[in-house]
C-alpha cells in the first residue's frame, strides 16, 4: 500500500466522537473487528494501558506497544513505552525487524493516546457508529481544513441493528 512509513489512527466512534466509557467498548460490530484485524495485521499498535487492560490479551500478529506512566509496569506480550515519541521509535524498530511489506504504525487508543498521537498521523481509519452515548471519552475533533475524506462506505447495519459506516481520512496539511 505505502512504501514509506505511515502512521495512522484506527478508531470506532459514535456520531458525537465518543469512543468508550473508560472501561470497555460501547458496541461490538463483528465487521468492524474484521476490518481492524485486516488493516492492522503485521503492524505495531500504540495504545494506552487502560486500552491494553480492556483487551485482556495481546492482539496476535502485531506489536502491542503500551504507553504508561508506571515505571515498573510490565505485562507479557506488551512492549512498554513512557512517551509517544518512544512508542513511535519502538514501533519503527519493530517494523524494521519484523515488518513484512506494510510499513504502517497504528495509534490504537484510548482518548489520551489519540490526543497525543493524532499529530503524527497521515491517515485515520474511522468507523462511525450511528449512536450518541454520553461520555467524556472522545476522539479528537477532525479539522476539515487538515483532513479530507478519501473513502466512505455505504451505511451498513450490524447484527445488533446498529447503523455504521467506514470512513478513511487523509491529512492534507
Amino acid at each position: 500500500m505505502h512504501s514509506e512509513l505511515v502512521i495512522s489512527a484506527i478508531v470506532a466512534t459514535a456520531k458525537n466522537r465518543v469512543i468508550g466509557d473508560g472501561h470497555s467498548l460501547l458496541w461490538k460490530i463483528s465487521e468492524d473487528f474484521r476490518r481492524l484485524k485486516e488493516i492492522t495485521m503485521g503492524c505495531p499498535l500504540i495504545m494506552g494501558r487502560k486500552t491494553w487492560d480492556s483487551l485482556g490479551r495481546p492482539l496476535p500478529g502485531r506489536a502491542n506497544i503500551v504507553l504508561t506512566r508506571k515505571t515498573k509496569w510490565a505485562e507479557e506480550g506488551a512492549i512498554k513505552a513512557t512517551s509517544i515519541e518512544e512508542a513511535l521509535e519502538l514501533a519503527k524498530n519493530w517494523l524494521n525487524h519484523f515488518g513484512e511489506t506494510k510499513k504502517e504504525i497504528f495509534i490504537f487508543g484510548g482518548m489520551e493516546v489519540y490526543k497525543v498521537g493524532i499529530h503524527f498521523c497521515n491517515f485515520i481509519y474511522l468507523t462511525e457508529v450511528d449512536v450518541k452515548p454520553l461520555s467524556k471519552f472522545k476522539f479528537p475533533k477532525i479539522d476539515k481544513d487538515e483532513w479530507k475524506i478519501i473513502s466512505k462506505s455505504e451505511q451498513k447495519i450490524s447484527e445488533d441493528d446498529l447503523k455504521y459506516k467506514f470512513i478513511t481520512y487523509q491529512r492534507v496539511k
